[in-house]
């Protein structure tokens, strides 16, 4: 069967190791906060962590909704859609859910999860709950599974928190017959805010068939609520700049990051609060 030309090129992308998506993959990081400080997001207790790392929405006291919309290098399949909301249940206890659609009629992955957080002193743990589809619709072919997420974070310090993230705790695969999974990702990092402006993070992750890579990001509040970041990766070599503004209970965020390979891909995040934050 001959493919059309853009099935073609999107599978090939999907599918290069270079890539940070690959065909039956988990669907990439979130947040264009996130991507502007090249995804150092498992400490980060923003209403993204919902996707991030499930244990950093127990620092929230506010009920959110929020979307946001990413360009991979220029290819219309490559396009991804999630929205989400986050809303604190009581004390020390968070809830949260999120749906994301990356791909086209020709392939697309389609995934619905539930999360939860809790803080036991300064020890917060979080797990999600997804329902993973893949579609391709070139060959008709549509394999679904469930997948489990687990987090922790720890307030070492006021001004440094220590993260890790575990995803496809269950080793969900898709093809049984070729033993086909979904990758297993883990994630472990630190943040240092050692001015009430400036948040510095690291993060090392580790996909089990790929090389480990090393990621660093920088977050510089330089006006109030005007927020400036960029941010690096390895494996392959990525740079990330953005900037976020805050206006009351709205938030715009942007971020940009570029491939040695593949290019420019172009991220846009925007939430709402529905409740006032408390101090």
């Amino acid at each position: 069967m001959k493919w059309p030309p853009k099935s073609l090129l999107v599978a090939l992308v999907c599918s290069c190791a270079l890539s940070p998506l690959r065909a039956a993959d988990a669907p990439g990081p979130a947040g264009a906060r996130a991507w502007g400080m090249a995804n150092t997001s498992v400490t980060v207790a923003d209403r993204f962590a919902v996707f991030n790392n499930q244990a950093a929405l127990a620092g929230l006291t506010q009920t959110s909704v929020f979307t946001t919309f990413d360009t991979y290098y220029g290819l219309e399949g490559l396009n991804a859609f999630s929205i989400g909301a986050v809303k604190n249940m009581r004390k020390n206890w968070t809830m949260g859910a999120s749906v994301t659609r990356l791909g086209d009629k020709l392939y697309s992955q389609t995934t619905l999860g539930v999360a939860s957080a809790h803080t036991v002193g300064k020890i917060s743990l979080g797990a999600k709950l997804s329902y993973f589809q893949v579609n391709f619709g070139t060959l008709n072919i549509s394999r679904k599974t469930l997948v489990a997420e687990l987090g922790a974070t720890a307030q070492i310090t006021n001004t440094l928190t220590f993260g890790m993230h575990l995803y496809n705790l269950n080793q969900a695969q898709l093809f049984g017959y070729q033993r086909e999974r979904l990758p297993t990702v883990m994630k472990a990092g630190v943040s240092y805010r050692p001015i009430t402006k400036l948040l510095l993070a690291a993060e090392v992750e580790k996909d089990v068939d790929f090389p480990t890579r090393f990621k660093a990001g920088i977050e510089y509040e330089i006006a109030p609520n005007v927020f400036v970041r960029t941010g690096l990766n390895t494996q392959p070599n990525t740079n990330h700049v953005g900037f976020g503004l805050v206006a009351g209970s709205l938030t715009f965020d942007y971020a940009l990051h570029t491939h040695p390979q593949l290019g420019w891909s172009h991220h846009v995040g925007l939430s709402y609060d529905l409740s006032k934050k408390t101090k």
